[in-house]
């Protein structure tokens, strides 16, 4: 693990001190109803690579010191506070209706096609939250590296500025809208304290994170395992298409990594002869 310092150079600019701390990892508006309304607030960590040890509790979003220096903090907050404001709490949200026009395919896939979110500013977001997972030394994202990382760095600071008419108005680096992007949230996320966070370098440069009730994939280039999304892959300068999935899905695909987790925790409990904790 790299210890950094507010000596270090901030990961994003390369030029200032990254004197920023507790920077989150994860957009906090995105995880804060993990941890639910009332009572304690708290988390755990799971590690399939500690089967043995006692999951770690937890009462906020990862954060990291030292990896930022305050203006590309800032910078950061912007895209975050725009996507706050103008995407998560207006979608399926009957008051902003005429923001969104919701859809349904031939294969009775539920979407929504975002009329007045700026594609910019979004596609920046999420290539942010990409970039500060790989940069991480914070669970969950330990194990998650996106090997051309510096391509989504380059990206992120060609914007870079500590205001949003600015951020607007800068001419994006020539790479923002080639990336392939999905995105899909839970529909109708009646107990997000059942979600969690999770990230994973999939095959073939695909990158996929879970943040509570979103799920996010990115590729850097042409790639075939998106198209199975057809529709939901947005690429270009168009209006973003996101992705409703319903309860049933949403829960199953939540099962499905709850047990490829406890899968990964008993075989590796069997590779290095202890007992699993609470298994």
């Amino acid at each position: 693990m790299i210890i950094r310092t507010p000596n270090d150079d901030c990961l994003l600019c390369q030029k200032n001190k990254a004197t920023k701390k507790n920077s989150h990892i994860a957009s906090k508006f995105l995880g804060k109803s993990i941890l639910g309304k009332t009572g304690p607030r708290k988390g755990y960590i799971l590690d399939s690579s500690k089967p043995h040890v006692k999951p770690r509790v937890f009462q906020d979003s990862p954060k990291e010191s030292y990896i930022l220096c305050p203006d590309c903090e800032k910078y950061l907050e912007c895209l975050e506070t725009y996507v706050a404001e103008n995407f998560t709490k207006r979608l399926l949200n009957e008051r902003f209706n005429k923001n969104f026009e919701y859809k349904m395919n031939e294969g009775g896939v539920e979407y929504a096609i975002c009329k007045n979110l700026n594609n910019k500013l979004f596609r920046l977001f999420i290539i942010s939250l990409f970039w500060r997972g790989s940069i991480s030394n914070e669970e969950p994202f330990t194990s998650f590296n996106i090997s051309e990382q510096d391509k989504l760095r380059v990206v992120l600071q060609e914007s870079n500025s500590t205001d949003i008419q600015a951020i607007k108005l800068k001419k994006p680096h020539a790479n923002l809208h080639e990336f392939q992007i999905v995105v899909m949230r839970s529909k109708n996320s009646h107990d997000p304290t059942g979600n969690f966070f999770y990230a994973n370098g999939e095959n073939d440069n695909l990158y996929q994170l879970i943040l509570n009730e979103y799920k996010f994939f990115i590729s850097l280039e042409s790639n075939s395992a998106l198209q199975k999304f057809q529709f939901l892959n947005n690429v270009g300068n168009t209006n973003f298409i996101i992705g409703l999935l319903p309860d049933q899905t949403w829960r199953k695909l939540r099962k499905g990594l709850i047990d490829l987790a406890t899968k990964k925790s008993l075989d590796n409990a069997k590779k290095m002869g202890v007992k699993p904790w609470n298994l």
